[in-house]
């Protein structure tokens, strides 16, 4: 009597596994698919923002009239009207790019000087860099032992005054070289917001669900 009721369950149980198994083997498919788009999305994001760094860059490598005036902006105490026209030129394309993109934080921009001048894309300007808040990028730059064109770390600064905790920042290097040099002599600081990035992130992986 067993065998009457069993035989006529094998090929449901059977059908049964062969349904479950095809039905995890197109989920998992699924969730492949999407962990794919979303890490495609997340590349995007990365390469625009490196795309950013290696644009800035590339302006001030390839303008070599502009970099001798910068370096004469950046080691001379009295500057000249043009020095101030191209000060205010510089200091309003970087800030272009703070205010329209919102992941990044500041810009800096830097020529080897002994006056420790950068160029900052905040209000300051022309800035030294023993009176500005943030002057660990550049003991970073300093300590580098290497010759690596570009890095970056996680760092914690207070970039204000007003400021009583320290904010989480992650910034990119990447060298500056002048026409002629094999080494770079000057560098382009961008510092992004990790919170910001972070909630990209996020908002990508939600819409993947």
């Amino acid at each position: 009597m067993y065998k009457f009721i069993l035989f006529p369950l094998i090929p449901l149980l059977i059908l049964g596994l062969l349904s479950t198994g095809i039905s995890q083997y197109y989920i998992k498919q699924e969730l492949n698919e999407n962990n794919r788009s979303t890490l495609e999305l997340a590349s995007e994001y990365i390469d625009l923002i490196l795309y950013e760094l290696d644009a800035l860059s590339y302006n001030f490598d390839s303008n070599m009239t502009m970099v001798i005036t910068l370096k004469r902006v950046l080691k001379n105490s009295t500057l000249t009207y043009m020095d101030h026209k191209l000060l205010n030129l510089v200091q309003t394309t970087l800030f272009s790019q703070t205010s329209s993109k919102p992941y990044i934080h500041s810009i800096y921009l830097y020529y080897r000087n002994n006056n420790n001048r950068f160029i900052s894309s905040d209000v300051s300007g022309l800035s030294h860099v023993n009176r500005y808040n943030d002057n660990q990028w550049y003991d970073s730059y300093m300590n580098r032992t290497d010759h690596s064109p570009s890095w970056s770390e996680l760092r914690k600064v207070r970039m204000y005054s007003f400021e009583t905790e320290p904010i989480n920042i992650l910034t990119l290097y990447k060298r500056l070289y002048s026409s002629g040099m094999t080494t770079g002599d000057g560098l382009v600081v961008l510092n992004l917001s990790p919170q910001y990035l972070e909630g990209i992130f996020q908002e990508i992986i939600g819409k993947k669900k």
